[in-house]
């Protein structure tokens, strides 16, 4: 199985959710929501959790959603 390439930048994520903090909490609440709903990606969990910060799909408002439940 090959295994697709992306230079992830980690400093885009942090700047897309305003500090390293908020990005391991968002980063790990992500992760489990694409193993849960069981999304489909080249990448392992985690790493399309961070790809997906750094897009701007996910950001702050995951945050408010873990904090609501």
């Amino acid at each position: 199985m090959k295994q697709a390439k992306h230079n992830l930048d980690v400093e885009k994520c942090v700047k897309n959710v305003g500090n390293k903090f908020d990005l391991i909490l968002i980063a790990a609440y992500r992760t489990r929501e694409i193993t849960r709903k069981k999304i489909i990606s080249d990448y392992k969990p985690t790493v399309q959790a961070l790809i997906d910060i750094e897009q701007g799909q996910v950001g702050r408002e995951m945050l408010r959603r873990v904090r609501a439940k």
